[in-house]
């Protein structure tokens, strides 16, 4: 029998350790310049999102799983005429909107660890071995790398980028963003009301997961997202002062 109550405590669990990472809980203490560097490093970690579910899409065998990431990938480009911006280019149109230069977002540079957690960010989906729980494994790692904690993240730069959004102008990408990818349900309460990413794969996720194999490898992927995540805050723990 599944356990998805049990899955869902450490879900939450490790989505709250990265909320109470020191760079995300105490970003109001970044200064201006800072915050933009935390910004444009995360944006190539964005740019590598389209990526990680390409790959993971040549990796699935389940037709459900498949679908679910090829509507999510088609909102990444909403216009097949090429006339509304991608949600990459929504993202550089906020970075502006937040004080950041279009020719300093041109030269910017990943760092050393934003390029490590790039490379096992993708690992996340090239390093399985496909078989039985393969699916599942790749459709968590999608989930929670890119839906649940992505809206975690968001929400903590929400608090410190709402204020410049406020009045004339307006989140493009942000807050789009936190408000479509996050969870909502609990995975064993998931139904078909719920439309964010995260409760979209996770009521395929819920079906799926249904013996002891399939929650190990459910809670091991999720324990290797975590790491990936923390791993790119800890590289501007000095910036908080």
């Amino acid at each position: 029998m599944s356990n998805l109550p049990k899955l869902d405590e450490l879900e939450d669990r490790l989505s709250t350790r990265l909320a109470e990472h020191t760079v995300l809980r105490e970003i109001d203490k970044l200064t201006p310049n800072d915050f933009l560097r935390v910004l444009m490093q995360r944006r190539f970690v964005s740019l590598a999102f389209t990526i990680v579910n390409d790959l993971a899409l040549d990796a699935f065998r389940d037709r459900k799983c498949k679908t679910i990431v090829r509507r999510i990938l088609r909102e990444e480009y909403p216009d097949p005429e090429g006339k509304v911006p991608s949600h990459r280019e929504d993202l550089f149109s906020d970075l502006i909107s937040l004080g950041a230069r279009k020719q300093h977002i041109i030269d910017s540079k990943p760092t050393d660890v934003t390029r490590d957690v790039i490379s096992l960010s993708m690992g996340l989906v090239t390093n399985i071995k496909l078989g039985a729980l393969s699916d599942i494994r790749l459709l968590t790692a999608l989930r929670f790398w890119g839906e649940v904690l992505t809206a975690v993240e968001y929400s903590a730069f929400w608090r410190r980028m709402s204020p410049i959004f406020s009045g004339k102008k307006s989140s493009n990408f942000y807050y789009p963003h936190l408000i479509e990818d996050g969870k909502l349900e609990p995975l064993h309460k998931s139904s078909s009301f719920r439309e964010t990413h995260s409760d979209r794969m996770g009521r395929r996720l819920k079906s799926m997961i249904t013996g002891r194999g399939a929650q190990i490898a459910f809670a091991q992927t999720e324990e290797d997202v975590i790491k990936i995540k923390l791993k790119f805050y800890d590289q501007f723990n000095s910036l908080i002062r």
